[in-house]
């Protein structure tokens, strides 16, 4: 995810895949977007997006 408008779009399906399937689940965000991931339950991991070239 890389834009404030597409987090709040998947949380419905991060929440999902952990509930019903009982999934692991990683995000990849830019650092931007890390605090709004880190205070939730919907993911296992986050891994911060670097720019690119």
């Amino acid at each position: 995810m890389n834009r404030l408008g597409n987090l709040p779009f998947s949380l419905p399906v991060l929440k999902s895949a952990k509930q019903e399937l009982n999934a692991r689940v990683y995000s990849v965000v830019k650092s931007a977007l890390l605090q709004f991931l880190t205070s939730s339950d919907l993911v296992d991991g986050i891994i911060p997006k670097e720019k690119t070239l």
